[in-house]
């Protein structure tokens, strides 16, 4: 595999903390990158997306890279959830339920398949060809098909689901085969309520040839700054390539 990518972290106009932590990690045959966003309002936003991060990091340089050759793709996603699961435990004994978390959206690439897992509002989109797709979907009550009690007078936006508030970690997760070409977008959520759709998308779909990262996250970062930039913004663009 070959991987061209880019990422970067911004504070935006209002916070003042950047409570956002990424991670990008590639070498020949696989890549790691994630979004956390540490949740606002919650004690310890920025100590556990760091969390999150950090034990990722971790488990790539000390677990991954030195056994990655041994490795099925079905025994690096059960590695992937179980470093998930051992974060969530640790926050809960360290704040207790409700207290601090954090969303979660990684993508990880490997011997041309991939994997993401996400909790929370932070997002990956995956352009394709002519087509572009979120393929995670949000942790909010607006997605909840039925409503419990407590949510019914909450907001749409409102988080259901994030690393570290509840015992049971609720998670999604998917899987793919890479194509030539392929280009993912991982971002937290203050990327793309700053963005249009249409926007965003037509950025993403960029014609390969031309395809520079930076060059895309820039203007990206632009346009959010533009609309107020009101929460901090987080975002990784990475191509995929068969060598």
């Amino acid at each position: 595999m070959r991987f061209t990518y880019a990422g970067c972290s911004n504070i935006g106009a209002v916070r003042r903390e950047n409570e956002d932590a990424i991670l990008m990690r590639a070498c020949e045959n696989a890549g790691l990158f994630l979004v956390a966003d540490g949740i606002g309002g919650a004690a310890f936003g920025s100590v556990i997306s760091g969390m999150i991060r950090d034990s990722y990091a971790q488990w790539w340089e000390e677990e991954f890279l030195p056994h990655q050759s041994e490795l099925g793709f079905s025994a690096v996603i059960q590695a992937l959830k179980e470093v998930l699961s051992q974060i969530n435990r640790k926050v809960i004994i360290s704040y207790g339920e409700m207290e601090a978390g954090s969303t979660i959206t990684l993508l990880f690439i490997f011997k041309g398949s991939c994997v993401w897992i996400s909790a929370g509002d932070s997002r990956l989109y995956r352009a394709r060809a002519l087509s572009c797709k979120q393929l995670t979907r949000d942790d909010t009550v607006a997605n909840l098909v039925e409503k419990p009690h407590w949510a019914r007078n909450a907001s749409g936006g409102q988080l259901v689901g994030a690393v570290g508030i509840r015992n049971t970690l609720e998670y999604s997760i998917g899987t793919d085969v890479i194509k030539r070409g392929d280009r993912f977008f991982v971002c937290s959520d203050g990327v793309y309520r700053f963005i249009s759709s249409r926007k965003l998308e037509r950025l993403l779909l960029l014609p390969c040839i031309s395809f520079v990262p930076d060059i895309i996250l820039k203007k990206v970062s632009n346009i959010v700054e533009i609309n107020g930039a009101g929460d901090n913004y987080s975002m990784i663009l990475v191509r995929a390539d068969n060598a």
